[in-house]
């Protein structure tokens, strides 16, 4: 099963039987669904099947076997979505760069001021 034409296989399907794959197509502005038996003879599917994640799925005689994502098929959006960050998590390093331009600036400042009173008093004396 390759997917967009990525020369490494989504998953190895060779060997199977009685096993088909269906995936959810959409072309000029429709949307339809493409089965193709995936072995020598057809799966017997006795009751229909949804799919539940993504617009790939694998079926037996049972319904769907897996079903993949072919725009995520590892899964990372779904993980992210299932696992959201803090809005602090999320934007740290601009946080912490914010914070170091904020010492650096206060940092400076004071500097600024020891070195106006070293001036003032060296001119006192």
């Amino acid at each position: 099963l390759v997917v967009a034409g990525k020369p490494q296989p989504l998953l190895d399907v060779s060997g199977l039987d009685r096993a088909a794959a269906v995936q959810v197509v959409d072309a000029g502005g429709h949307v339809g669904v493409l089965y193709n038996d995936l072995g020598a003879h057809a799966p017997a599917l006795d009751e229909p099947f949804r799919l539940v994640r993504g617009d790939l799925a694998v079926l037996d005689g049972r319904g769907v076997v897996t079903d993949f994502d072919s725009r995520d098929p590892y899964g990372a959006r779904v993980a992210a979505e299932g696992n959201p960050q803090p809005w602090w998590r999320q934007h740290m390093v601009w946080l912490l760069l914010l914070v170091g331009v904020v010492v650096f600036m206060l940092l400076a400042a004071r500097v600024a001021q020891v070195r106006r009173r070293r001036a003032t008093a060296a001119q006192g004396h």
